[in-house]
């Protein structure tokens, strides 16, 4: 089975913490998040996760009991994945709630709330904020889109990725079933990003390509207070040799397990072309 073929999805975004309490505080009381999986395990020393979703967006939180990797955690900056953004139907009114709350805003938007007019067929609006932890979390408004009849926060709109070369990541994301969606630009005292949106099964990557000091900045590339996407497939092994077969850039050198959820779940992290870790992942159902 090709590897496009085997995924049925996105499964969760995983953000490594070092205040665990505080960030899912942070994102239950302020985005409406609600637990849907919580527990302690040894991998390979003991650590803590946390899942919870939002409409059809699963966060894992996980946060290591080690010193060593705590304070590696806690030395990230922002990293390759630049932010994950949730649709907002009433965008205005919840937008204003959260500025007015008191939320940390990110660089990007200091100001509040930034209208992108070069993005999509007729603009999008957002507002950046920032976690305890330190990932940023957009809240967005397609200005082409018709929300009647829906409200509050719905739930994935997209996960921002940075590249050094726009076509080359787009090339390797139609591999794995992707296809572009839409496009645009930013203009910035760096210079122009050229944006590419795509789309796979419900699913959607905004691709950054940057401009100035950030292209040749280690960092831009490390992995960041994003850790890892997560791709949900039918059959995790089939997964691994069709990805190992095909030359990707394998982190793990065959199928891990974790002791997650009612039966466990199978994975395997890959690198795509900027660094980025992307995670094919199967729950078991017994």
């Amino acid at each position: 089975m090709e590897l496009r073929d085997n995924i049925k999805g996105v499964q969760h975004l995983g953000i490594p913490v070092c205040k665990m309490e505080e960030t899912k505080k942070f994102y239950t009381e302020n985005f409406g998040f609600e637990v849907i999986h919580e527990k302690e395990i040894f991998y390979p020393e003991k650590m803590k996760i946390c899942f919870l979703k939002l409409g059809n967006l699963v966060v894992e939180l996980f946060e290591h009991k080690n010193e060593v990797v705590r304070k590696e955690v806690e030395s990230r900056v922002t990293g390759v994945y630049d932010h994950f953004a949730i649709e907002a139907a009433d965008f205005d009114d919840y937008a204003a709630k959260l500025i007015n709350k008191g939320l940390p805003l990110a660089a990007g938007t200091a100001d509040g709330v930034v209208l992108y007019e070069n993005i999509k067929t007729k603009g999008i609006r957002g507002v950046n904020f920032v976690s305890p932890n330190g990932d940023v979390v957009e809240i967005c408004y397609d200005n082409a889109k018709s929300y009647v009849g829906k409200c509050g926060l719905l739930g994935w709109d997209h996960l921002a990725v940075r590249t050094k070369d726009l076509n080359k990541t787009m090339a390797f994301y139609a591999g794995l079933g992707f296809s572009m969606t839409g496009n645009g630009y930013l203009d910035t005292p760096d210079g122009r990003l050229y944006i590419a949106f795509m789309t796979c099964k419900g699913f959607t990557l905004e691709l950054i390509q940057l401009a100035g000091p950030a292209v040749n900045d280690p960092d831009t590339w490390k992995n960041g207070k994003i850790d890892h996407i997560a791709l949900d497939v039918e059959n995790v092994q089939d997964a691994f040799m069709e990805a190992r077969s095909k030359g990707y850039d394998m982190v793990d050198f065959g199928v891990k397990e974790l002791p997650l959820f009612d039966h466990g779940c199978r994975f395997f992290t890959i690198k795509g072309p900027n660094g980025e870790k992307i995670e094919f992942n199967q729950i078991n159902k017994f």
